[in-house]
């Protein structure tokens, strides 16, 4: 399993990232995708709350919902991370979106 463990390598990726994580993910948690944020030049982090490790399954309109609104922000920054599930912001709507 280490060999898929991407700790240590992700400086070298160059492409902005979007995550989107399941908050009740038990195999990686939210805290290990912030540890992964940190180490990318250019990333966001969006979450889904009560769902798992494999949120497009799951909890497919929700995940759904999460990837349309990734795919139509401008990518991530360096200068602009965030990670929208504690960013200020409007107030949330069903599905933990705003």
């Amino acid at each position: 399993m280490s060999q898929y463990v991407l700790e240590g390598k992700l400086k070298e990726i160059n492409a902005p990232v979007d995550l989107i994580w399941g908050e009740s993910d038990k195999l990686f948690s939210v805290a290990y995708a912030r540890r992964m944020m940190a180490q990318l030049p250019a990333s966001r982090l969006t979450t889904i709350p009560a769902c798992g490790h494999v949120p497009q399954q799951e909890c497919p309109a929700r995940f759904g919902s999460a990837l349309s609104d990734v795919l139509t922000m401008p990518p991530p920054l360096p200068a602009l991370k965030n990670v929208q599930a504690d960013a200020p912001g409007p107030p949330a709507g069903p599905g933990g979106r705003p």
